[in-house]
């Protein structure tokens, strides 16, 4: 997913989005947040997943506004 402010030459890897600090996990954002703590792997991509869903959502609703 691309942002307006992205530079369309820039790459952007999702990898190694989530991490593991002090036992519980976390996913970072592009701008750099981390969002958490989960108590699982599985639950920080789970949430991850969404958090991307939601963003895309909200990029399409603000594209469709004349």
């Amino acid at each position: 997913m691309q942002r307006k402010t992205d530079d369309p030459r820039s790459i952007h890897f999702h990898a190694n989005r989530i991490h593991r600090t002090n036992g519980l996990w976390y996913f970072e954002t592009r701008e750099g947040d981390n969002v958490g703590p989960f108590y699982s792997k599985e639950e920080a991509g789970r949430e991850l997943s969404r958090f991307i869903a939601e963003a895309g959502s909200e990029m399409s609703d603000q594209n469709s506004i004349p």
